[in-house]
Order: structure tokens, then C-alpha cells, then sequence
């Protein structure tokens, strides 16, 4: 099968010019040939009735025979250019080598969950017999962590998955050697990075405004609660930070500062005065490295007049 690729515009570039030399230079020197030659022939078959079979009809076939072969092995010629191009779907040809597009996780990240899997995108189909646990590996320090390489079904995306959780607070180095090829046979150019664990503790609340128990808060106050490590934002909203009065949830926006690990849960009017209100956080929040709370935060508070 014939496939296409970078090559071919290189080909196609001459093969153009040749044409252009054909229709510019060479076709002309054939023509004027060939009106001499049927000049020539004419004279001799005028002068001489038994020369007729020499008339000019079959060098002017000839011509055309030339001109019709000369274009077919131009055709060849760019035929044979493009079975060195590459064809994505295949994986690359040629001597085009694979290589990893992105990671997860990224080179260089902090506070990765301890339960993460590893997963490297590839920018072309790989060959599944070549991406195992010896091409794909996992290492901290000289140890080698146990786990399991599996490749996508479109052989662009392979995932290693440890035995166990990782520890806590741990440098850990992946590899993909170059053992790994593309569906054409390619090795891929090895690929190393790195990435560090979170803590393994699970964060707990540090403190609570107002504090538990408080009386006599102003209505207008907003409620804030400070964790003992810096917290995943996504799971710090309305649903996870909830304040209430009996059955009846509050209004208002939760927003989390991660320079001082501290969610905000700010009310959308004013608090009802001589109310007790009834503070929640959930075991939804859960640090960067993926860690829920051990149990849910409440606390409670009272409004003044």
C-alpha cells in the first residue's frame, strides 16, 4: 500500500518543475522536429509514390507514444516518493519515531494523591505486545514499585497501575524505555519523569469563625474554616461547606484561599438575628493528594438582635 506524507511535497515540487520543462522547453523541440520530419518525408513521398508508408503518421505516433511514457514514469516516480511518508492512522512510516505528547502525572508535580494511577499519551498507535510492566516501569529511589501496563484500545494512551497505594511525601521516577515501538516497528526515544507524593494524613478543621458554641454574632458575619493542610478547591463548595438554621439551608458562597488553607462561606443577606445556626463540612473536602476528612466538621453558632 502506498501512503503519503512529508516526502511527497519535496517530489511533487520536482515533478512540477519537469512538467513545466516538458511543456516549456522539451515539448517545443519535439514539435519542431517533428513538422521538419513530416517536411521531410513529405518532399521524398511527393518525389517518390512508392515511399507513401514513410509519411509522417507514424513518427508523429512515436511522438506521442514518448510524450505519453515520459508522463507515466513521472507518475511512478512520485508513487515511489510517497511510500516513505508517514499515515497517522498506522502509526508513523517511514523512520518516524513515536513520542509521549503528555503525562499524568505531569513531570515535576507535588501532592499527588497516593492512590493515582500513571498514564502516558503517545502521539501515534502503539504496538500492545511492546508496552508491559519491563518497558512502562515505576521506581522510588532503586525499588522498583509492583503494578500493572495497560494500552488503550486505539493504542494511543497507556496506564500503569500500582499494586498499592504509594507512600506519603515519596519521590517517584517513571520510565518508558525504548523497548516501546509504534505499530511500524518504531522505538520510541526513552521518556523519564518525575513526580511527589502528598501527605498520607488525613487534613483535619485547625479553627472555625465564629467559634464553636459563639453567641451574640453579628448578622452579617461570614463563616470561615481553616484546614491543617492546603485542600483540593474543587471539592470545597455549597455542597461539601453548609450552613443552616433547622431544616433550612443558607444561601451563599463558598470560596477556598490557598495561601491560607482557609474555606469562606459567605452569605447571600443578611443572617436572621437571635437565631442558632448550624455549621457542616463534610467528608467531601479533600486535601491536593486526594485525602479525605476522617469525619465531618459541625459546629454551631448563635446571632444576636
Amino acid at each position: 500500500m502506498f501512503t503519503f506524507g512529508y516526502n511527497t511535497g519535496k517530489f511533487t515540487h520536482a515533478f512540477l518543475r519537469l512538467i513545466f520543462i516538458n511543456v516549456t522547453i522539451v515539448r517545443p523541440q519535439i514539435y519542431k522536429q517533428e513538422a521538419a520530419m513530416k517536411d521531410n518525408l513529405r518532399f521524398l513521398t511527393d518525389s517518390l509514390p512508392g515511399l507513401n508508408l514513410l509519411r509522417a503518421k507514424p513518427h508523429a505516433g512515436t511522438c506521442t507514444v514518448y510524450s505519453r511514457m515520459w508522463l507515466i514514469v513521472m507518475l511512478l516516480v512520485v508513487l515511489i516518493a510517497g511510500c516513505n511518508g508517514t499515515n497517522e492512522k498506522l502509526g508513523g512510516g517511514g523512520t518516524t519515531g513515536p513520542a509521549v505528547t503528555s503525562t499524568v502525572p505531569a513531570a515535576g508535580a507535588t501532592g499527588v494523591a497516593v492512590d493515582t494511577t500513571i498514564t502516558a499519551t503517545f502521539s501515534t498507535a502503539m504496538d500492545a505486545a511492546t508496552i508491559t510492566e519491563t518497558t512502562f516501569t515505576l521506581t522510588t529511589g532503586s525499588t522498583a514499585v509492583a503494578g500493572t501496563v495497560v494500552l488503550s484500545t486505539n493504542g494511543l494512551t497507556a496506564t500503569f497501575t500500582p499494586d498499592v497505594d504509594l507512600t506519603p511525601d515519596t519521590l517517584y521516577t517513571v520510565t518508558i524505555t525504548t523497548g516501546a515501538k509504534d505499530v511500524n516497528g518504531n522505538a520510541i526515544a526513552e521518556k523519564v519523569w518525575t513526580f511527589t507524593t502528598g501527605t498520607g494524613s488525613a487534613p483535619t478543621v485547625l479553627s472555625t469563625v465564629p467559634v464553636d458554641g459563639a453567641t451574640g454574632v453579628a448578622t452579617t458575619s461570614v463563616i470561615t474554616a481553616t484546614f491543617s493542610t492546603a485542600m483540593d478547591p474543587l471539592t470545597i463548595n455549597e455542597t461539601t461547606f453548609i450552613v443552616s438554621t433547622g431544616t433550612t439551608n443558607v444561601l451563599g458562597e463558598v470560596t477556598y484561599n490557598s495561601t491560607t488553607r482557609a474555606a469562606t462561606f459567605t452569605p447571600t443577606g443578611v443572617l436572621a438575628g437571635s437565631t442558632t445556626f448550624i455549621v457542616r463540612i463534610t467528608t467531601g473536602v479533600t486535601d491536593i493528594a486526594g485525602n479525605a476528612m476522617a469525619s465531618g466538621k459541625l459546629w454551631t453558632f448563635t446571632t444576636g438582635l
